[in-house]
């Protein structure tokens, strides 16, 4: 019997061995122990109990930048706490901060607030697949901008500790795609964002928005399986699908591995065999190894390897 399959508790639902592929938006084949939680309660009896078995964990937002590996040996921890569209404060003043919103709130139910409200900023993360903690971990951004500067305040689980702190972030614990935040085994549990409503000769931020999805439609391959980009732009270079594409290297293929024809950054699952972490590794080396060797730029992972 597997350890962790001995916990019990009402809000958590145990699925051994379960079939992960479904869980990342790469849907690479992938098997592994998972739990849904579905209060905080629950969250925190499972934390106590991988903590007295000194058993590491993952916490799964949408899946949309990480690769599961074909047997995952970590337990997999699902967050399934009730989300509502996001309350702002009384009388919706011109500016101000939202309620507490759970961090397993996906980001498209923010999008439709921003547009039902006309908030400046919140354009940001229009149309990333990811759950608001996951956007907040990864300070995920377009080029219209990145969440980061949006956060006034978290509550935060710190594993050390095993308790729960309420944080007010600072401008140095963002930059680009990483926080300085969150130490190992740490958890987003909820956040308060800033809004600002727009003035009255501003763009509507629908139409902002319509725009920019239109744009990411016609751009990037939203209609396949896909982590998104697959390397971070480098510092003061062009960005990676720049990089990629002038090196002849869009739409490269390796064994059911693919950079999208669309987007040279964006790695793509193209294949209706099993793919294989080993052959993965050699796609990604094949193309960090042409980036060096032409151009002496070493290419940094954005997607997450697990």
């Amino acid at each position: 019997m597997e350890i962790t399959s001995i916990f019990k508790h009402p809000d958590v639902q145990f699925f051994p061995k379960a079939d992960l592929t479904k869980y990342s938006t790469f849907e690479m084949s992938s098997f592994g122990d998972l739990y849904k939680i579905f209060s905080l309660e629950g969250l925190l009896s499972i934390l106590e109990f991988l903590k007295r078995k000194n058993l590491s964990y993952f916490i799964l937002g949408n899946g949309s930048n990480v690769i599961f590996p074909e047997n995952f040996v970590i337990p997999v921890l699902k967050l399934c706490f009730k989300t509502e569209l996001v309350h702002l404060h009384e009388k919706h003043l011109e500016e101000g901060e939202t309620d507490w919103l759970n961090c397993n709130t996906l980001l498209n139910k923010l999008t439709a607030m921003a547009i039902k409200y006309n908030l400046l900023g919140w354009e940001a993360f229009t149309g990333i697949p990811a759950t608001l903690g996951g956007a907040i971990y990864m300070n995920a951004g377009t080029s219209l901008g990145s969440i980061g500067p949006l956060v006034r305040s978290l509550k935060i689980y710190r594993k050390k500790s095993h308790s729960i702190e309420e944080y007010v972030p600072q401008k140095q614990d963002f930059a680009y795609r990483k926080n300085f935040i969150l130490e190992e085994g740490d958890i987003f549990l909820q956040a308060k964002l800033q809004y600002k409503e727009a003035s009255p000769d501003a763009p509507l931020q629908s139409k902002v928005i319509q725009n920019y999805l239109k744009f990411r439609n016609e751009t990037q391959p939203m209609n396949q399986k896909s982590c998104g980009c697959l390397f971070k732009n480098p510092l003061n270079r062009p960005p990676a699908g720049k990089i990629l594409e002038d090196l002849g290297l869009k739409g490269f293929e390796y064994k059911g591995f693919q950079l999208s024809q669309k987007h040279a950054n964006y790695l793509v699952n193209n294949s209706s065999q099993v793919l294989t972490r080993e052959n993965l590794r050699k796609f990604i080396q094949i193309i960090q190894g042409k980036v060096k060797q032409n151009l002496g730029i070493n290419l940094e992972l954005e997607v997450i390897l697990l």
